[in-house]
């Protein structure tokens, strides 16, 4: 689905379902901030679509002028960089991951840290990573897992667990 210019307008009650293509170039941002400027004002925000279709200064902006009374994010413009900020909440700094050299990239960084590290925004803001295998909980889990099996391997020079056949 390709979306336009009128569609926004459109997005203007209490709750809305907008799922565009990713793949479509005219849906990239599609919810940055001058389009949000066109909803009801005190709306909540969730998008758990594309993270490309709202930039997260945009959102930041919007929830900072009122525009939006919350939002809640399951996917990010840039996730790849700003995955491990998202697996502590008290976070106080926002680590930015070398090679993170884009102005793009640093920008989504600085807004999430924006987000996280103001108490007025984390209290509206719900920031959860897209991919299961990124929360703390299983990334632990696969670190455990890991030095388990080279254990194994160095002890007995098996592996503990075997890649599945195809």
């Amino acid at each position: 689905m390709d979306l336009n210019e009128g569609d926004a307008t459109s997005v203007s009650g209490d709750g809305n379902s907008v799922s565009p293509s990713p793949q479509h170039e005219p849906n990239r941002y599609f919810f940055r901030y001058e389009r949000l400027q066109k909803v009801k004002p005190g709306c909540l925000f969730v998008n758990i679509s594309r993270g490309e279709f709202a930039p997260l200064p945009g959102v930041l902006r919007a929830l900072g002028e009122g525009i939006l009374a919350g939002a809640a994010l399951d996917v990010y413009n840039q996730e790849k960089h700003i995955a491990y900020n998202l697996r502590d909440r008290n976070r106080s700094k926002i680590f930015t991951p070398v090679g993170c050299v884009g102005e793009e990239a640093r920008s989504e960084i600085e807004a999430l840290g924006q987000i996280m590290t103001t108490p007025e925004l984390r209290e509206r803001v719900i920031l959860t990573p897209h991919n299961s295998f990124n929360t703390e909980e299983a990334v632990d889990r696969k670190s455990e897992q890991t030095v388990r099996q080279i254990s194994h391997w160095l002890e007995t020079g098996r592996l503990l667990w075997h890649a599945p056949k195809w």
